[in-house]
């Protein structure tokens, strides 16, 4: 049997994630172990505040400034080269959004707005990019359980992302308390490892 690898754990705080984010890689953690995920539009008033803030937070501390009347707030850095793709899945996929990559100062890698069939808009960012741009049928819960949570707890993840939090997930091996006492103490909850 295979050992857990999967931190996963909610946030109701957008500041929080991100702090977590930078002390995850203070101590250690890279890009490719981090994932995090928002539902930008959570219902007809708007843009979720949590998905607003991230973007914000993420790349604001990267020194990148957000064209205010931008409706998916692609970043501007100036003196540096903006990579932005467009992407268009197949038709059968109906998957496009815009990834916007190698301008955040490694953070994450690349956070995209992507639109995956089932889920609808979604912010996302580091690991959850490449699973949620494959689009899995059968809505954001199929996603996690592709990458091994157990189904009560991905229809969990699943309920609390459709109420607009950030799921967070951290690939880990022998760092495993280290990251769930890091988000701990950064007010995450609903902490397992899988």
């Amino acid at each position: 049997m295979q050992n857990p690898t999967l931190v996963a754990c909610i946030f109701n705080n957008a500041s929080s994630a991100v702090d977590a984010i930078h002390e995850l890689r203070g101590t250690g953690f890279s890009d490719d172990q981090l994932g995090i995920v928002v539902r930008r539009d959570t219902d007809e008033h708007g843009t979720n505040a949590l998905a607003r803030e991230i973007i914000s937070d993420l790349l604001g501390a990267a020194g990148i400034c957000l064209l205010p009347d931008s409706e998916i707030n692609i970043p501007i850095k100036h003196n540096e080269p903006v990579t932005i793709v467009k992407t268009e899945q197949p038709q059968e996929k109906r998957s496009t959004g815009i990834i916007i990559g190698g301008v955040i100062g490694g953070t994450l890698g690349t956070i995209a707005i992507l639109q995956p069939p089932e889920i609808g808009l979604v912010v996302v960012g580091g690991i959850l990019t490449a699973i949620l741009g494959d689009a899995t049928p059968g809505g954001i819960a199929a996603n996690f359980l592709h990458m091994g949570v157990p189904a009560h707890n991905a229809r969990y993840y699943a309920q609390k992302f459709q109420e607009g939090c950030i799921i967070f997930m951290v690939k880990a091996t022998e760092q495993q308390q280290e990251a769930q006492d890091i988000l701990h103490y950064h007010r995450a909850h609903s902490i397992e490892v899988h």
